[in-house]
C-alpha cells in the first residue's frame, strides 16, 4: 500500500491583479494561458509541442511534481487525457468533482521506471472548451511530509487560469 492523499482543486478564474503573493520559497510563473506559483528550487522544462502547452517542475530529488497541459485540441477529453495514464505503473484510486465543476481524479504509481511508488493528482478544468490538466506527483516519503503537502496545496491554490 502507500499513503493516500486529497488536495482541493477549486479554483475560481480570476484576474491577474488577484493572484496570490507567491508562498514562501516559491516563484510566480505568468504565461498567457495560466499563472500559477511554484518551489523556486523546482527546475522548469517546457514540453510543448503543436498540440498542447506542457510546463513541468519536478524536485531534483524527483519526491514532487506539477505539469501543467493546456490542450489546443477542443476535442480532448477528460477520458482521452487519462487512458494514457491507465498502464501497468498506474493504478486509479478515485475521483471526485467539486462544487465548482472541477474533476479531480487520483492515481497511484508503483514501480514506475522514473519515479519512485508514490500518487498523481490530475485536476481537470475546461475553459473556452479546451481541457486544462493540473497534475501533481508526492512520493510516499512525502505523503505524510506536512510541508510537502502544504506545498502542493499553495501551488494548486495559487494557479488562475487566463
Amino acid at each position: 500500500g502507500g499513503a493516500f492523499f486529497v488536495l482541493n482543486g477549486s479554483i475560481t478564474t480570476a484576474t491577474a491583479s488577484t493572484v496570490p503573493t507567491p508562498f514562501r520559497g516559491a516563484d510566480t510563473v505568468t504565461d498567457d494561458v495560466y499563472t500559477m506559483s511554484v518551489p523556486s528550487r523546482w527546475p522548469f522544462r517546457d514540453q510543448s509541442d503543436v498540440t498542447r502547452l506542457m510546463h513541468t517542475w519536478r524536485a531534483d530529488d524527483d519526491s514532487a511534481g506539477v505539469v501543467l497541459t493546456r490542450m489546443e485540441d477542443s476535442d480532448v477529453t477528460v477520458e482521452s487525457f487519462s487512458s494514457r495514464m491507465l498502464d501497468g505503473d498506474v493504478t486509479f484510486i478515485d475521483e471526485t468533482t467539486a462544487e465548482d465543476g472541477t474533476l479531480r481524479r487520483s492515481y497511484r504509481i508503483e514501480n514506475h521506471p522514473s519515479l519512485p511508488n508514490g500518487q498523481i493528482d490530475q485536476f481537470f478544468y475546461t475553459e473556452g472548451g479546451k481541457l486544462t490538466v493540473v497534475e501533481m506527483y508526492l512520493s510516499d516519503n512525502n505523503a505524510t511530509n506536512t510541508t510537502a503537502l502544504t506545498t502542493m496545496q499553495a501551488v494548486l491554490n495559487s494557479l488562475r487560469l487566463n
